[in-house]
């Protein structure tokens, strides 16, 4: 687990593994609301930084997320496969995602570039045991819901804002925040 301490205005330091930073005093009341200690810094709240957010703050992890961007923020569609729904199902998004607009998909259909070869996927016919169906998403809305959940988890979240750098510094770690 990581630490991050308070030395000059929007500077973060993030200790080392064992927490050791000599001469650092762990205050973080602008900077986190638990104040005093945080065990991870996630950079960039997309899908994969919402993610690990989320499941890191569900035990009790406290961290923040700094997202570059200010959500809802535009990208294109994402088609998700069946795998990604029991995950979905673990951060607790699957209902929201569903009744966000999002378009049920039963399959999918390979067409080659001519046209003349198709081939119809349909994940019921599946190998292995997976759902039967899984969803179409408008990625900003998709996003959203996932950086939402991670802050309702437990994480703090930050929309626009910046990491500017990160650099090493005997046992821990500074992180310059913008």
């Amino acid at each position: 687990m990581t630490a991050i301490g308070r030395s000059d205005p929007g500077v973060l330091e993030l200790l080392d593994a064992a927490g050791t930073c000599p001469g650092v005093e762990l205050h973080l009341a602008e900077a986190h609301d638990g104040g005093g200690h945080l065990d991870a810094l996630v950079v960039g709240g997309g899908p994969a930084g919402a993610t690990a957010a989320n499941k890191l703050a569900r035990p009790g992890a406290s961290l923040l997320v700094c997202a570059n961007a200010t959500f809802p923020r535009f990208h294109i569609g994402e088609s998700l496969l069946p795998t990604n729904i029991p995950l979905l199902q673990e951060l607790g998004v699957e209902e929201e995602i569903h009744s966000a607009g999002s378009v049920t998909k039963h399959g999918a259909e390979v067409i080659s570039a001519d046209g003349e070869a198709r081939t119809a996927i349909y994940f019921r016919q599946a190998m292995c045991p997976l759902p039967e169906t899984t969803v179409q998403v408008e990625r900003a809305t998709f996003d959203d819901i996932l950086l939402r959940a991670a802050g309702k988890a437990g994480a703090e979240v930050r929309e626009g804002t910046l990491v500017k750098s990160c650099v090493r510094e005997g046992d821990y770690w500074k992180v310059l925040l913008e």
